[in-house]
């Protein structure tokens, strides 16, 4: 169980073991970047024919079911938008639905005073004083305007696929609490980050890494990695310009004091666009190869054996196996898949798609005996 040592710290501590689940967290809010939002659903995040809300026509959904679902967050805010009449970047969208439903983000971490730089601070500006205006709202609500975009752009979460592809933001708690360390890439780092992150749909679900090191006296801060970018110059301007502070972490001064060559994560990049561009060509026998190199390189980027993305690259591997009439390697990687993936994802209709395939294949071993 997580063990808060001092919420005043708003850090979380724990005595878990590796690769345990840590927590589960549904969003305050979640907002699609502006080149989804008309394929992929609002509200259940799934790619899907969508139909937009009549009035705003800035949200679309899949069905009836999760537009009134959504609905108790978007009554609120639907007028406002329609008056606006406009798309508008998610960073705004985000803004207005945490700011129509009043929802309580006053202890999460960022200060308009302390935690921005003076452009940032403008942007913001402007962003509250329109918001005031077309919305008539009264002075105070100012005020309240510029606290909630600080603490957006201090805690939000990008939100990804099950194949890292990412494609909106959201809020969650308590993750947001969760301090940020860089991910392990050599044993000598020690001070790095413990927990990973993923997503099922709406879900953000954090559980232990390999990193993580039992002390039964000794209770370990958890921590993510808020942006797991190889290349260390890259990395370190994201987290000042996104987060507001340069990482410290054992991986960011070996690196920084080494300066380490970044050939090898530059060739795993390479792997895996090459891989697209196989499957786009249809040479699927050399994609398969790539992709079985990729699936054993994928856990030290994680730093964890069992995180579900592995899982899910396995799933390709089954799929791309099958096809190939790999029936041996599909097998092992449907079974493997299954493995990484069932406590999390064990009603989604892609891992339930994979069991159904595994079956599939065990027949045609079976046949071909």
């Amino acid at each position: 169980m997580i063990k808060i040592i001092n919420p005043l710290d708003r850090r979380y501590f724990a005595l878990q073991k590796q690769n345990q689940l840590v927590m589960k967290c549904e969003p305050l809010a979640i907002v699609l970047f502006k080149e989804f939002r008309s394929n992929r659903c609002n509200y259940c995040l799934q790619e899907s024919q969508t139909n937009r809300c009549s009035n705003c026509k800035q949200y679309f959904y899949c069905s009836i079911s999760c537009q009134k679902s959504d609905w108790k967050q978007h009554k609120n805010e639907c007028q406002l938008l329609n008056k606006i009449g406009r798309e508008m970047p998610c960073n705004m969208l985000i803004l207005i639905r945490l700011f129509q439903n009043n929802v309580d983000i006053l202890n999460f971490y960022g200060d308009v005073d302390k935690d921005i730089d003076q452009n940032i601070y403008q942007q913001f500006f402007d962003c509250a004083a329109y918001i005031v205006k077309i919305a008539s709202l009264q002075n105070e609500s100012f005020a309240k305007l510029m606290s909630i975009q600080v603490k957006i752009h201090l805690n939000t979460f990008t939100v990804s696929d099950i194949n890292g592809d990412t494609f909106g933001i959201a809020l969650y708690t308590p993750a947001n609490f969760l301090n940020h360390r860089c991910i392990k890439t050599s044993p000598k780092q020690q001070n790095i980050a413990n927990c990973s992150h993923f997503f099922n749909n709406r879900q953000l679900i954090i559980t232990t890494n390999n990193s993580f090191i039992q002390n039964e006296n000794d209770p370990q801060e958890l921590c993510i990695s808020y942006g797991n970018i190889i290349n260390f110059k890259e990395r370190q301007q994201f987290l000042k310009s996104q987060y507001g502070f340069i990482c410290e972490c054992d991986r960011c001064l070996q690196e920084q004091t080494e300066n380490k060559d970044q050939e090898n994560q530059d060739l795993f990049n390479k792997k895996q666009q090459e891989y697209l561009t196989l499957l786009n060509k249809q040479k699927f026998k050399k994609a398969f190869s790539i992709l079985e190199e990729i699936i054993i390189e994928m856990p030290k980027y994680y730093d964890n054996d069992n995180h579900p993305y592995i899982g899910w690259k396995m799933n390709e591997a089954s799929k791309l196996g099958f096809h190939l009439n790999y029936l041996i390697k599909a097998e092992n990687y449907s079974i493997q898949a299954i493995k990484l993936l069932e406590p999390y994802y064990n009603e989604n209709e892609q891992f339930k798609e994979l069991v159904g395939r595994l079956k599939d294949i065990k027949a045609e071993i079976k046949m071909q005996k």
